[in-house]
């Protein structure tokens, strides 16, 4: 089949011929750090879930049937959707003391802007100076 480019012609390590390997590779670890912080959360967040006491058979059977759209949600929703399971399931445990569990949501909280700049930024126009040109193919609510 016919490719509409010609492959060529693109410079080398096309994409990421701006910038510096350094910087790449920076970036490249960052965003998988995220990706491990994402499944630590759900981690977090399925270990608290499925460790709860019931006093009663019927609450657990309630419980139980509605675990999998949680479990299913912490593990294929986004960071913040992530997070927001863990607040509740931490507000719902006496395991774990509130103002450690409000310390971790809060950091968790401020970390996901930085996640969405980095992980959803197009780094297209390198500076002489090092500066960075990016555009955003998603924006949050905070603008970036």
């Amino acid at each position: 089949m016919p490719t509409i480019f010609d492959r060529s012609s693109f410079p080398e390590n096309c994409l990421t011929h701006h910038g510096t390997a350094e910087f790449w590779e920076e970036l490249g670890r960052t965003i998988a750090s995220f990706s491990f912080l994402e499944y630590s959360v759900a981690n977090a967040d399925f270990a608290l879930s499925s460790t709860h006491q019931f006093k009663t058979k019927e609450e657990f059977e309630a419980a139980y049937k509605s675990w999998e759209k949680i479990l299913q949600a912490s593990l294929t929703g986004g960071l913040k959707q992530r997070i927001a399971l863990l607040k509740a399931h931490f507000n719902g445990d006496d395991r774990i003391p509130k103002s450690v569990a409000k310390g971790i949501v809060c950091r968790l909280k401020e970390i996901v802007d930085w996640r969405n700049v980095l992980c959803h930024g197009a780094w297209l126009q390198f500076n002489e100076d090092g500066s960075i040109s990016r555009r955003f193919f998603k924006r949050d609510s905070k603008g970036f």
